[in-house]
């Protein structure tokens, strides 16, 4: 039946036809577009919202791995660190950088209150940036020389922490978790 319609219209009404053919399909593919651009957007404030309610993570050394991380605003070392931290935090989400700008002299109080408790820093000598402290081993990083080199030292460390926190995982970490965050 489609084709003796389509016999009985001229050419001219045919290619309106295919041109409004051709529309809806673009407003179809436009609206589809739309939504999916809506589904991420709205995927991506829920997932920042969830961030959020992190920031008062309880610490309970076996399901957050805390990353104290001093620098300069003007430090090169530090401004490469930073897009590093980046990743960093996509590839493990359990990491939670506290991040310590030391323009701000209150933040040497900090200092001096991590280097206590960390041999080989000096609580009355700030050593210089980019800093990194991981108070749950202890270990420290002075400096950021590249990604291969001072990166990997420093995701060694995370892997190494969330290596030991996927070890001991059990249904009780996470329900600390979640309540911590509902809190």
């Amino acid at each position: 039946m489609a084709n003796k319609k389509n016999k009985n219209i001229s050419k001219g009404q045919k290619a309106r036809n295919e041109k409004l053919e051709i529309e809806r399909k673009q407003s179809i593919f436009k609206i589809g577009a739309g939504i999916f651009v809506l589904l991420l957007l709205g995927m991506f404030i829920f997932v920042q919202s969830d961030s959020d309610k992190g920031e008062g993570v309880k610490i309970y050394g076996d399901d957050v791995i805390e990353m104290s991380y001093f620098h300069y605003s003007r430090c090169s070392h530090c401004i490469v660190q930073n897009k590093y931290n980046k990743f960093l935090k996509v590839k493990y989400p359990n990491l939670k950088i506290i991040e310590y700008e030391i323009s701000n002299a209150s933040v040497l109080d900090i200092y001096k209150d991590y280097a206590s408790q960390i041999e080989g820093l000096d609580p009355d000598k700030f050593p210089g940036t980019p800093l990194t402290i991981f108070m749950q081993t202890k270990e420290f990083n002075i400096g950021y020389g590249s990604d291969d080199t001072t990166g990997k030292k420093i995701s060694s460390i995370i892997k190494s922490i969330n290596d030991k926190i996927n070890e001991n995982w059990d249904a009780s970490t996470m329900k600390r978790t979640i309540n911590s965050l509902e809190e």
